[in-house]
């Protein structure tokens, strides 16, 4: 028996990691005070017999500490490296993965227009990542640099995209949804 199946096209993609180096800087600086304090701690306290600290803890409680404190001096640096938003246009959507934490798939049709710009991460989103505006600019979904792609929806929301290659992306989403597309105020 013959089994058809149906191959969704991409007509855009791109994924992004967060390379900036200031930010590995700040990650991997967290990161050794996290494992260096405790690991002092523990030897003042488990070693030389000395309490650690004013109100010294237990050696149960102050180990159970520090294995968190490791954790998380491990886990930032991972979660760093393998934090990346990917970005891909098919034939009815736009898929929005930002790994580990979301997954998006919005229907080209709920779009009512978009275009790119230039936005200020820190000022409109109060940084990079999955980020909620305080202006009432939507969602978005960014990882570095300043540029992206605006959507509006029907329904009024907005959405930010962050791209390298924002209008590559906005080409994809127009050819996908040539029918009904209302050009962005001010375009030509």
């Amino acid at each position: 028996m013959l089994q058809t199946q149906i191959i969704k096209t991409t007509y855009f993609y791109e994924q992004q990691r967060m390379l900036q180096p200031w930010l590995w800087v700040l990650a991997l600086a967290a990161s050794l005070v996290l494992i260096g304090i405790p690991a002092y701690g523990l030897y003042t306290q488990l070693v030389l017999g000395q309490p650690f600290g004013q109100h010294p803890m237990s050696d149960a409680g102050f180990i159970i500490l520090a294995v968190f404190a490791f954790l998380i001096a491990i886990g930032l640096p991972w979660l760093l490296y393998s934090a990346h938003l990917t970005v891909w246009v098919s034939d009815e959507y736009i898929h929005i993965r930002y790994f580990p934490f979301v997954r998006k798939r919005i229907p080209l049709r709920h779009i009512d227009h978009a275009g790119v710009r230039v936005y200020h991460p820190i000022l409109e989103y109060g940084g990079w990542g999955v980020r909620m505006s305080l202006r009432g600019r939507g969602w978005a979904f960014t990882v570095g640099g300043n540029r992206g792609v605006q959507l509006h929806f029907k329904s009024g929301k907005r959405m930010l995209i962050g791209s390298q290659k924002p209008a590559e992306l906005l080409n994809a989403i127009r050819q996908q949804k040539a029918e009904g597309w209302k050009p962005e105020p001010g375009e030509v």
